[in-house]
């Protein structure tokens, strides 16, 4: 089953001091928010960075990931950024969203919640 298009946008828009010009370099983001289980944050980072990532650089048009981390609440915002939101879909139709989320599952407290956004760059 292939997703329905999360994002409609044809344009960029860069914002410059204020000022929005359309162009610039379009990319979409898949934005995955989980709750870590006790004491398995470190794991978690060890297995995006050492596992998760590397798989991803594989993918068609990725071109990043960020970690954002609350180690006191054992929560963690991961993003991957992606050339294009044709690139970010089929990284989903593929299995490959899935198969890297298998792999954390000795460590995720629940399913996490993803979205996926329109990247907005401001100069």
């Amino acid at each position: 089953m292939t997703p329905a298009p999360l994002i409609h946008r044809t344009a960029c828009v860069v914002y410059r001091l204020g000022t929005a010009t359309a162009g610039g370099i379009c990319t979409h983001a898949r934005v995955v928010t989980n709750d870590i289980k006790p004491g398995k944050l470190v794991e978690w980072i060890a297995l995006v960075t050492g596992s998760v990532v590397p798989a991803l650089k594989e993918q068609s048009g990725f071109r990043g990931f960020v970690m954002l981390v609350d180690r006191e609440a054992e929560k963690s915002i991961g993003y991957g950024v992606w050339n294009s939101e044709s690139d970010m879909i089929a990284s989903e139709t593929s299995g490959n969203y899935h198969e890297q989320i298998g792999k954390l599952g000795s460590v995720l407290a629940g399913p996490p919640a993803r979205a996926a956004y329109e990247v907005i760059s401001v100069e």
